[in-house]
């Protein structure tokens, strides 16, 4: 267990110590916008409540608390229809919401790049700029897996932890706008799906470690197979060994693809069973409240407003849940990359002096 947490100690820290100034600079602004587009979020979903509201009683839809100022904006400009009012409340806050949450998507993705061509740069300089007796030591596959393969995870580790922060922020605020809405609902959905996304990831964080542990050493393998077999062609060619060097290839590159396949899977298949169990849970929200309160018209705005958060809250748990299954398979990958990046660089060369 203390192995584990000193991973997760060693996986930030190296991170982000190999940051530039620059980049730190912007991994503190990104969470600055990512919890406007939590708030956006919420206003989305509370907009929603008037423009039900219009459409089954117009003369209440202005009696809601949180939109005074909307509706008094608009009658200054001479405006009183409640429903054209509504729909251009709806309507901006979605707007206000869907922009923002491009801007932080395309913020993560460009700045993941960003680090990814930072620290592949540096592990290659680092690599370059180490004595003689350490090149002839070493296997160059394992430099080579690292820097090219594990940059990619490590690009993919930072876009998965930025879009977990961003799925916690905006599952939050989804879950106090639906609190605001009704809390007993609100209350009752978080647990079910926070607690059966918890227990998910219970039953598969150890079929994860080792699907980690496996894609780190069988890249450095597939490497390694490739370029022994592409430096010594002329042997390969002498010897008619091609069908034993591609059996070598193939041993360590099928298993990689599968276990890719694996991991993905497993990231993927929740949403797909959790969407059922969404609309079972639609289903008898209508149905208790139906018998118990009557069909009035206090029931649309109600499950309208239900409806939208739990089909914005369950992609933000989707995410979220795809985020933590991609960090935890592709944590050793990383580890190793951090490795090359933590080693001293040698500018002193003594083979200059000697020339």
């Amino acid at each position: 267990m203390d192995n584990k947490k000193n991973f997760k100690i060693i996986l930030i820290k190296g991170i982000w110590k190999n940051l530039t100034s620059r980049r730190r600079k912007q991994l503190i602004v990104l969470p600055i916008l990512i919890t406007f587009a939590g708030i956006s979020e919420m206003f989305s979903i509370a907009s929603v409540i008037p423009f039900l509201s219009a459409l089954s009683q117009p003369e209440k839809a202005n009696e809601i608390i949180a939109f005074n100022g909307f509706f008094k904006f608009f009658e200054i400009i001479n405006i009183s229809d409640p429903f054209f009012i509504s729909i251009s409340i709806f309507l901006i806050c979605v707007s206000v919401s869907g922009c923002l949450r491009l801007l932080t998507i395309f913020s993560i993705n460009f700045f993941s790049a960003a680090v990814g061509s930072d620290f592949s740069k540096k592990a290659y300089r680092l690599s370059l700029n180490q004595p003689y007796e350490i090149h002839i030591r070493r296997n160059s596959s394992s430099i080579i897996s690292s820097i090219v393969s594990n940059t990619d995870r490590i690009v993919s580790v930072i876009v998965s932890f930025l879009n977990l922060l961003t799925s916690i922020v905006i599952g939050s605020a989804l879950i106090f706008s639906l609190f605001f809405i009704n809390w007993i609902l609100s209350i009752s959905i978080a647990f079910i799906f926070i607690s059966l996304y918890l227990l998910l990831g219970i039953i598969l964080k150890k079929r994860l470690n080792k699907v980690s542990k496996s894609r780190a050493s069988l890249t450095q393998l597939q490497t390694k197979a490739l370029q022994e077999g592409l430096s010594s062609f002329r042997d390969i060619i002498l010897d008619n060994s091609q069908d034993l060097y591609v059996r070598i290839f193939s041993r360590n590159d099928k298993p990689l693809r599968f276990m890719a396949a694996k991991s993905d899977f497993i990231a993927a298949s929740p949403r797909y069973i959790f969407e059922l169990l969404t609309l079972y849970v639609i289903m008898i929200i209508a149905y208790i409240y139906s018998t118990y309160s009557g069909l009035n018209n206090n029931l649309l705005p109600l499950l309208g407003s239900i409806i939208l958060g739990l089909q914005r809250l369950l992609p933000a748990f989707q995410i979220g849940y795809a985020a933590w299954v991609n960090i935890t398979t592709n944590v050793n990958s990383v580890l190793d990359l951090i490795r090359l990046l933590d080693q001293p660089e040698n500018k002193n060369n003594s083979f200059k002096k000697l020339f």
